[in-house]
This record gives C-alpha cells, sequence and structure tokens, in this order.
C-alpha cells in the first residue's frame, strides 16, 4: 500500500546505517560536546553548556537525555535518539515528495537519495544536529503543503499554525531551520491569503515566531560556557568578499556533485553537435575558474570543492584534520580533477537541456502546480543562502549544511526530469545513485572503524597503568575526556569560572614549528603518547626535527572497506 512507501524507504536506510557498524563509543566530529549535554540532562533535567555549542541545541539536547536516562550514559544511547530522528526525516520526506507532485516511484527514489546521501548517512549515525535541523525543515513543508492541499478554512488554520509551533520548536535545536517558521510558514500564508482567517493567524504566529527565536537567543548568550557567534565575525575587507566569493562558489558545486545521479537523467536529452562542442569549452572554463576561486580551500579547488564529512570518510586526506597524520584516502588527487570535469559537465548538460527542450504546452499536475513550490521553497532558499554568507566571509561553507538545499534539489531535479524526459529515470542515474550509496556505507563504516580502532587503543595503553590524559586520541575522544576533568573545553570567546583552568599547556622544549600537534582546546591533556595516521609527525617549519615519532607501543590494526583495505594507528611520542 502507498501510505507505508516512507516506511519502506526508512527501513532501507536503517540497513543502511547498520552496515556501518556505527556503534562505537568516540565523539564523531564534535558531537561529543552535545552528548555531554544530553547526559547532564538525563541526571538533572537541564541544558547545560561545556564551551563548544554555538546554539541550544534544545529538543535535541533534551530528546537524547530521554535515551541516556532509559539506556544509559553512552554515545551509542545517546544517538539511537538520532536514529529514530533520521527514520522519521526519511519518512516525512518521502511523503512531502509525493505531495510536491511526484509519482509514487519518484518520490521514493527521491527519499533513498536522501537518505542514502553521503552527507546524509555518516550524519545519521552521529549526534550532530544537522539531521534535527533537516527535520524541523521538512516537517514545516510537509504542514505547509497540507495547508495549500486543503479545501476547508479550519484545516488551512490547523495546518498552518502546526507548521509555525512545530517549526518553533524544532528549531531550537539549529539556528538556520528559524528560517522555517520566519519565511517558509508566511509564505504559504502569503498563497493562501484569501481564505478566512489566514492573515491574522500568520500575523500573529509570525510575530511568535520571531519572539521566541529572539527570547532563545537571549537565553542561550546568558547561559554558562555558552558560545558566542555574532553575525559579523571579524573584519570587512576585500579579502573577505575575496573568501566569500570563493567560498559560496565551492559551496554550490558541492551541492552541484551531491545532485550529479539526477543530473545525469538529462544526459538522455540529445543536444546538437554544436551544444554539445559548448558544453566541452565551457566544461573546461567552469572548471578552471572554479579551481582559481576555490583554490584557498583545503580541497584546493577540486570536488567536492568543500568538505568536513566528505572528507572524513574518504574523499580527501589532509594534516590535521581533527585527528593526527593523514587518513589514507581511496581517491588520487588526479580521480578528484576527472571528477571536477565530469560534474560540470553533468551540470552544464542539464543546463543546456532544460533551455532547449521546453515543453509547449507543460502538463499541469495534478498534485500541485509548480507556482505555490516555488513560491514556498525559493524564498527560504534564498534566505538560507544568504545567511551563509557570513560563514563564507570568515570561515567556510562546509558540507553538511548544504542538507537542505539537497533535499530541495532532488525535488526539482526528479519533477523536472519526470514532466520533462518520462515518469522513470534513465539507467545512468540509477547506476550513480548506487555507487553514491556504496560510496555512503563503505565511507562511513571505514570513518567509524577508525574511531573504533582509536578507542581499542585508548584502552589497552590505559590497561598499563596510562593515565587519559597522557593520551592524545584525537579531539572527538580528546573533548570529552577535557571536559570530565576540567568541565569544559576551552574556547577564547566563552567567559570561564575561575574554577576553571583555561592556562595553555606545552611540552618542554618544543619547537615553534611542532606547536600544531597539542590542541588548544584541550589544555587538561598533558600526553605523552600521540594517536596518528602516520608514523611520523613532522614539524611545519623547515630543517626542525620531526615533531613524534614511533613508539615502542605496537600499532593498532584495522580493516576499512575501501582502499587502502588494512589501515594502521600508530602510537607516536616526542623524540
Amino acid at each position: 500500500m502507498e501510505r507505508w512507501d516512507g516506511l519502506f524507504c526508512a527501513l532501507l536506510w536503517l540497513i543502511a546505517a547498520l552496515l556501518t557498524r556505527p556503534f562505537v563509543e568516540s565523539g564523531l566530529i564534535d558531537d561529543f560536546s552535545y552528548v555531554k549535554s544530553a547526559f547532564v540532562f538525563a541526571d538533572t533535567h537541564r541544558l547545560a553548556y561545556n564551551g563548544w555549542a554555538t546554539a541550544t541545541i534544545g529538543w535535541q539536547i533534551a530528546w537524547g537525555g530521554i535515551f541516556a536516562h532509559l539506556f544509559g550514559h553512552t554515545y551509542t544511547a545517546v544517538r539511537l535518539a538520532n536514529f529514530v530522528t533520521s527514520f522519521a526525516t526519511v519518512w516525512i520526506a518521502q511523503a512531502a515528495l509525493r505531495r510536491s507532485g511526484l509519482s509514487r516511484r519518484n518520490a521514493a527514489i527521491g527519499a533513498l537519495a536522501l537518505a542514502l546521501c553521503p552527507l546524509f548517512l555518516p550524519m545519521s549515525v552521529s549526534f550532530m544536529s544537522d539531521i534535527s535541523g533537516l527535520f524541523s525543515i521538512l516537517v514545516c513543508y510537509y504542514c505547509c503543503l497540507r495547508a495549500l492541499q486543503s479545501d476547508e478554512d479550519r484545516h488551512v488554520l490547523g495546518w498552518l499554525i502546526a507548521a509555525s509551533l512545530l517549526s518553533i520548536v524544532g528549531s531550537t535545536a539549529r539556528q538556520i531551520a528559524w528560517m522555517s517558521p520566519l519565511v517558509m510558514a508566511p509564505s504559504a500564508a502569503w498563497l493562501l491569503r484569501r481564505k478566512r482567517g489566514v492573515v491574522p493567524t500568520a500575523v500573529a504566529l509570525w510575530l511568535l515566531s520571531a519572539a521566541v527565536m529572539l527570547g532563545s537567543m537571549r537565553w542561550f548568550a546568558h547561559q554558562p560556557l555558552s558560545v558566542p557567534e555574532g553575525i559579523i565575525q571579524g573584519a570587512v575587507s576585500g579579502k573577505s568578499f575575496r573568501e566569500l566569493l570563493g567560498n559560496m562558489t565551492a559551496a554550490i558545486f558541492c551541492l552541484l556533485f551531491m545532485l550529479v545521479p539526477l543530473l545525469a537523467a538529462w544526459t538522455a536529452k540529445r543536444l546538437r553537435a554544436a551544444q554539445v562542442a559548448i558544453v566541452a569549452v565551457c566544461t573546461v572554463v567552469v572548471t578552471l575558474v572554479v579551481r582559481f576561486l576555490a583554490a584557498h580551500a583545503v580541497e584546493g579547488g577540486w570536488a567536492p570543492w568543500t568538505g568536513d564529512i566528505l572528507d572524513k570518510i574518504g574523499m580527501l586526506g589532509y594534516r590535521n584534520a581533527w585527528t593526527l597524520g593523514i587518513e589514507p584516502s581511496p581517491l588520487a588527487p588526479w580521480g578528484r580533477v576527472l571528477l571536477s570535469f565530469t560534474v560540470v559537465a553533468f551540470a552544464l548538460w542539464f543546463a543546456f537541456a532544460v533551455a532547449s527542450n521546453r515543453p509547449k504546452e507543460p502538463k499541469q499536475n495534478e498534485v500541485i502546480a509548480w507556482h505555490p513550490l516555488l513560491i514556498l521553497i525559493v524564498p527560504f532558499l534564498a534566505t538560507y543562502f544568504v545567511l551563509l554568507c557570513p560563514r563564507a566571509m570568515w570561515g567556510i561553507v562546509i558540507d553538511r549544511y548544504l542538507l537542505p538545499p539537497i533535499a530541495f534539489g532532488i525535488l526539482f531535479l526528479l519533477r523536472l526530469t519526470q514532466e520533462r524526459i518520462g515518469p522513470r529515470l534513465p539507467a545512468i542515474s540509477y547506476v550513480l545513485l548506487g555507487l553514491f550509496a556504496f560510496f555512503a556505507i563503505t565511507g562511513t563504516h571505514d570513518w567509524i572503524a577508525m574511531h573504533r580502532a582509536r578507542v581499542e587503543v585508548v584502552q589497552r595503553l590505559q590497561s598499563q597503568g596510562v593515565d587519559r590524559l597522557q593520551i592524545e586520541a584525537g579531539y572527538q575522544m580528546d573533548g570529552m575526556a577535557q571536559i570530565d576533568r576540567a568541565g569544559a573545553v576551552i574556547d577564547p570567546r566563552v567567559h570561564y569560572p575561575a574554577e576553571v583552568d583555561t592556562r595553555p599547556w606545552s611540552l618542554p622544549d618544543l619547537p615553534h614549528g611542532c606547536r600544531e600537534i597539542l590542541n588548544p582546546h584541550t589544555p587538561a591533556l598533558h600526553p605523552h603518547y600521540f594517536l596518528s595516521a602516520s608514523e611520523t609527525e613532522g614539524s611545519l617549519t623547515p630543517g626542525e626535527p620531526a615533531c613524534l615519532v614511533l613508539s615502542d607501543e605496537q600499532p593498532q590494526d584495522y580493516t576499512a572497506w575501501l582502499p587502502p583495505f588494512q589501515r594502521r594507528i600508530y602510537i607516536l611520542q616526542r623524540p
């Protein structure tokens, strides 16, 4: 039965998530901070911070705290809460896609394209707030669709009220989700403004949303050990605008990369020989221009253009990505260059195919027309990207920030393909969706296997009498150790109580070029052993001796599903 399609898609996501063997007692990225807050909530029923969170994390901490209370103070128990949220996200995504005019088949394909995306799957097995934010946005979108598709005035008002109130609660987990009650719900109200009672209700809901948002931000700013983060994060200069251009360009092309399986469907539309030649020339020009604009990033202007999660699951290994050493990557540098040209070629082919194959008489979708969809989604996405600009000017727009645009990009591409090409995707899209799912599962498995190996090394050293604070195991693990000892990680933006020791610590006679082997956020750690993916850790200053060399302790082997299949965690120490 069609009503269970969303459940079927969510079950397929669950199978994929379990295939990654996601259970590890270590932080993943910086979810250690949120997990610790969930532990505290389970014990005290209070939201408490520890020097790392830049947002309230609101209902997510409470949700994780319930699981910690029921199943114990472990990473696995708390992450089970995010499993439930991820399951519901896939289910609501399928329902929203179906109500957006997609066929039953394409709605299921779209939900799976999101669920098995190389960004969604790794996030779903962590306790990061990205999935919670996406869930809140999709719930608001679904409620707005239901309002638009309701006939009775009371049902319209009911769905609008549900969209706003659920979004208000959901947005406490992630700041960017506030655009749901503040932009998306009012857009739906604008479309329904002729319905009785919609305008005053919408105004009241918007004022309530704005008041709760401002109130929660003010409350968070006054919480001990919360991290303030303003919109203006540095000096406005020519360099900051150069960073803005480069980082936003990188983010847009990373978004296109994540949508390639659906962009590739448009290769089914034949282009004239002259158009193919133009696509080929433009592919070279655009790829090299993007390379120039984004060359300052770690990815060097090549696919995936911007990183964080994609790098960690195998796209790129680089120095000091939260852990010492360089994690192996199955993708050679030339492979990333080739991938860059391929992604740009698919995107340009799509653009030319859409422009040259406009239907003379567009079919009217019997579920919902394009106009209300665009009114609902385009203002939201425009605001979303504008709010990413401060990150782009003074930091980086990392890949996991693109999950909401990916979800709506899947909708737009599937709807266009369904109307312009046919009810079924061509074979190339299925092949690429399968490859993306394969990379997401295997890359996530290897990422977690690496953390599991680090946990085993720490346990082995502790069994030999080594104190936990004498082991640098990577910030994902060390952050929790720092919080357990000092009460907080150390960030220069935070005001700490007197009992928290914020003084930096350094090894004696440590050369200047070796200072990066010590994490300034965890001064409570005084490491003697350092876990690394490399056999040595060289100095950043030419001519200085190696910072770290192999110790007498045996390295920890682990097996990966992507090459190289046999990998090691080395135990280093000062020479």
